[in-house]
């Protein structure tokens, strides 16, 4: 990408961008950190790293950037339909309970 900016695609890694098409969704923190497989310290600290590696603000700084980068056909479009691929394998598996977190935890 000689002489332009990078995306995100090029900045984070498939579990970061996963977080951030998550985000952008309108997805509850809570409910994204479930979806990943994450604690909810993981999930700040991941947010934390994502929000430094793409020099954003915060989450809705995140979210104009990832709005802006797709409208705008930014994103490269194979990368970005493996991204989404995967996201709807992990959807497809939390459906039919296969690898749901919630299922898969110890009862106290």
């Amino acid at each position: 990408m000689a002489g332009s900016q990078p995306t995100l695609l090029d900045i984070l890694n498939s579990a970061q961008f996963q977080l951030a098409v998550l985000l952008q969704l309108g997805l509850e923190e809570d409910n994204i950190a479930d979806f990943l497989g994450m604690t909810k310290l993981t999930f700040n600290r991941t947010l934390a790293d994502i929000l430094v590696r793409t020099e954003a603000f915060n989450a809705d700084h995140l979210k104009t950037r990832l709005l802006f980068e797709t409208e705008n056909d930014l994103l490269e479009p194979l990368r970005l339909r493996t991204a989404l691929t995967e996201l709807q394998r992990r959807a497809s598996e939390l459906l039919s309970g296969s690898s749901c977190p919630a299922m898969t935890r110890a009862e106290p």
